[in-house]
Order: C-alpha cells, then structure tokens, then sequence
C-alpha cells in the first residue's frame, strides 16, 4: 500500500490507505533503474532455472534408472548438499569467485544458485522418475530407442508436473535470493532487482 502514497504519506500515515492513489511511483521507478535491475533479474533467474531443470533431470534419470556402485553414495551426497547452507559457504565461494575470475558477472549468481538448487531438484524429479512403469522404457528399448531417446521422449513428457514443481521452486529461491548478490555483485549494471 505504501508504494501508492506520497513520501510524506508514507510516514504521516503508515497503516491507511492512500488518500490519493500514486500509480505514477511505478511509473518513475522504472525509469530510475528498476528497468535494468528488473532484467539482470530475468537473466539470471532464467538461466538458473534452465541450468537447474537440465542437470537435475539428467542425473535424476540416472539415478533412477541405472544401478552402478556409486548410486547410493551418489544419492547420500545429493541428500548431504540440502543440509549445506549457502551462508555458510560465503567466504569460500567468494574466493572461489575471485579465483575463477567471475566474480562481478551474471556467473557470480547463476552457478552458486544452480549449486543449492540442484540437491532438492535432483531427489524430487528422481523420485517422480521412480514411479514411471519400467516397461515403458523397455518397450521404448526394444523400438530401438537409445538411452537418451527414452529419457526426451518418454521421461521428459510424462514429467512436465514436477518439471514445474521444480521451475517454481528454483525461480523463487534464485528471485529472492539477496545475499550473494549484494556480495557477489558490485558493478550497478549488473545488480538484480
């Protein structure tokens, strides 16, 4: 409500209404920058979300369907990286930043965010890939379908509901996010929103 007051509204009267209704401070903070913050926003959740979704699918699908001796430490892994806390990991990804030479760039943002994002996304879509018959994929098998056939065509459409699970969950964490890009970022053209 109070981004539609005046500025002397906003501390006159801080739980009413507005008594005149300025949708013109949209209108002027989207000429002052937001414009630009708003986009570097896009960018970087974009990316991540399409990073995230590729990646997690991918090794969900393998996990899910191959058995190999490393699977269940795999999986232990993917299960340990969700009790990592991204605040804990400021000062060495900062220097892993500077030592790569990222930092200061859309990368700073967009590789740390599909990090986190990659533990949950990986057990969600594993789990929604378990439950998909095996015999859909052996007939896809016997059709001479590859292992990468079977997974675009048969694993990806029939797992659109947790595709998006996954894309809202990514897209309000890397949105919202505000810690590594206030850090990460110094430059003002590449400040998101």
């Amino acid at each position: 409500m109070s981004s539609f007051k005046s500025y002397n509204e906003i501390f006159d009267n801080v739980w009413g209404m507005p008594v005149q209704w300025k949708v013109s401070n949209y209108t002027n903070a989207w000429q002052k920058g937001i414009a630009d913050y708003f986009k570097n926003s896009l960018i970087v959740t974009i990316t991540t979300v399409v990073l995230v979704l590729l990646f997690a699918s991918l090794f969900a699908y393998g996990l899910s369907r191959y058995s190999f001796k490393a699977s269940g430490f795999l999986l232990l892994l993917c299960m340990g990286g969700m009790m990592l806390s991204p605040q804990v990991c400021l000062v060495p990804l900062y220097t892993l930043l500077q030592n790569m030479g990222i930092h200061n760039t859309y990368m700073a943002l967009i590789l740390p965010y599909t990090g986190f994002r990659l533990s949950i996304s990986v057990l969600l879509i594993r789990s929604y890939f378990l439950s998909i018959p095996k015999e859909l994929e052996e007939s896809a098998r016997l059709d001479g379908c590859s292992a990468f056939g079977i997974y675009a065509r048969i694993f990806l459409p029939m797992s659109k509901p947790i595709m998006l699970t996954c894309t809202v969950l990514t897209t309000y964490y890397a949105w919202n996010e505000f810690l590594f890009s206030i850090i990460f970022i110094d430059s003002n053209n590449l400040k998101t929103i």
